[in-house]
C-alpha cells in the first residue's frame, strides 16, 4: 500500500471518551491507526505522526505527547492529567513545520470530570467556607450590636453625669444657704465635746484623789497595828530580858543566864 495519509489515518474512537479523575488524577492511552490514501490500514511503521495536548489554563499550556512506533501500522500514545477540565488532544502526521496535518477528527475533545472523592471534598470544603462565612458574619453582627449597647451605656452614662453635675451644684447652693447655720451646729459641736473631754478629766482626777487617800490610809492603818504590836511585845518582856529587834519591826526577849555569883550578873 501506499505512504500513511493524515485525512484518512485515525484513533480509536473509544480512546477519547470522557472519564473521571482517580485520586487526583487520570491516566488515559490511545491507540493511532496509520492508513493510506486508498483507505488501506498499512501494516508497517515509520509514519512521522506526531501529538500533542493541551488542557484548561490551569494546566499550563500545551504539552507534547509520546507516541510508540508498534510496527504494524498502528502507533500508541499515553498521557496523564491531574486537573478536570476539557482536553484537546491533537495528532498529525509530517514533519515539523507548516505541512504537517491533522489526522481524521483531530483535534479530539476529552471531557475529564472531577475525582468524585475529590467533588466530596470541595463541596465539603465550600459548606465549610459557607459556615465560617456564616459564623463571620454572626459574629460581626454580634460585634455591632454590642458596640451599639456599649455606646448606647456611654451616652446614658454620660447623661448620668450631666445630671449629677446639676444635683451636685443644686447640693452647693443649698449649703451655702444654710452653712452659717452648720458653721454654729459645728462649733456648738465642737464645744460640747469638748466640754465632754473635760468632765472626763474632772472624773479621773478625782477617782485619782480617792485612790491616794485610800494608800494613804492603808498605810496609816499599817504603821498604827506595827506600833501597836511592838508595845504590847515590849510590855511582855521580863525585867532583865535583853530584848532584840527582829526583822518587820518586832521585838524578841533573849534571857540572861544566871551566874553563881547572883541574878543580873552577866559572863564578861
Amino acid at each position: 500500500g501506499g505512504p500513511a495519509s493524515a485525512p484518512h489515518s485515525y484513533v480509536r474512537e473509544s480512546d477519547i471518551e470522557g472519564s473521571s479523575l482517580r485520586d487526583g488524577a487520570a491516566e488515559r492511552s490511545f491507540l493511532l491507526f496509520a492508513v493510506d490514501a486508498a483507505g488501506n490500514r498499512r501494516n508497517t511503521g515509520g509514519d512521522a505522526f506526531s501529538a500533542k495536548l493541551k488542557g484548561p489554563s490551569e494546566t499550563g499550556g500545551t504539552i507534547d505527547v509520546a507516541l510508540k512506533d508498534n510496527g504494524d501500522g498502528t502507533y500508541q500514545g499515553v498521557f496523564k492529567v491531574s486537573k478536570s477540565g476539557r482536553y484537546w488532544l491533537e495528532v498529525l502526521l509530517g514533519p515539523i513545520g507548516p505541512s504537517r496535518e491533522s489526522v481524521a477528527g483531530s483535534p479530539y475533545v476529552i471531557d475529564f470530570s472531577p475525582d468524585p472523592a475529590e467533588e466530596v471534598r470541595r463541596r465539603h470544603e465550600a459548606q465549610e467556607r459557607r459556615i465560617q462565612r456564616e459564623k463571620a458574619a454572626e459574629q460581626r453582627r454580634k460585634d455591632d450590636d454590642k458596640e451599639r449597647k456599649a455606646r448606647a451605656a456611654e451616652e446614658e452614662k454620660a447623661r448620668e453625669s450631666e445630671r449629677d453635675a446639676a444635683r451636685a451644684e443644686k447640693e452647693k447652693q443649698r449649703l451655702r444657704t444654710q452653712g452659717k447655720v452648720d458653721e454654729r451646729k459645728e462649733v456648738e459641736a465642737k464645744a460640747a465635746e469638748m466640754e465632754k473631754r473635760r468632765r472626763l478629766m474632772e472624773k479621773l482626777r478625782k477617782e485619782e484623789d480617792v485612790r491616794r487617800k485610800a494608800v494613804a490610809l492603808e498605810e496609816e492603818k499599817r504603821n498604827a497595828t506595827l506600833a501597836k504590836m511592838q508595845e504590847t511585845q515590849q510590855k511582855r518582856s521580863r525585867p532583865g530580858s535583853a530584848m532584840k529587834r527582829a526583822g518587820g519591826g518586832f521585838a524578841v526577849s533573849f534571857d540572861t543566864p544566871k551566874t553563881e555569883l547572883g541574878d543580873g550578873v552577866g559572863l564578861g
